[in-house]
């Protein structure tokens, strides 16, 4: 009862907060050289080098990395180009960014249409006062 966010606010304003300046996983390109370490290493983790594929089935990026893998594990020449493995993080990144907001705007959208017909008190925090408005944190 002590820890839950409606006995902390201000606790709970500020995590909102920090999850929102947290940089955005993403998908990004490099060589496997030490000189990438800082930009290429696992947040998380602290890893160098680190990879991500789990399901070819559904994420384009992982059959890309299966590809990759099987190539470097065959001795076989890489099937991409550098420039070609950009292209395809920044449009991955591209698209995944816009999944999340189409997802997130549904989500918004039905509560709304839920909260018409079922008005509900909910426990929230002024997050910010502006001439446009008041913005609230909810749990």
């Amino acid at each position: 009862m002590l820890m839950c966010d409606y006995m902390l606010p201000i606790q709970h304003v500020t995590l909102q907060d920090w999850y929102f300046i947290q940089e955005r996983a993403g998908y990004i390109c490099c060589n496997g050289h030490k000189s990438d370490a800082d930009e290429c290493k696992h947040y998380q983790l602290d890893v160098f080098p680190y990879i991500h594929f789990t399901s070819p089935i559904r994420r384009y990026i992982d059959i890309v990395i299966h590809r990759l893998v099987h190539a470097f594990l065959n001795d076989e020449p890489c099937p991409y180009t550098s420039t070609e493995i950009k292209s395809i993080c920044n449009q991955l990144c591209s698209k995944e960014k816009q999944a999340k907001e189409y997802r997130k705007n549904c989500q918004l959208l039905k509560r709304a249409l839920e909260l018409q017909t079922q008005p509900q008190m909910l426990p929230c925090y002024v997050e910010d006062v502006s001439t446009s408005g008041i913005s609230f944190c909810t749990r």
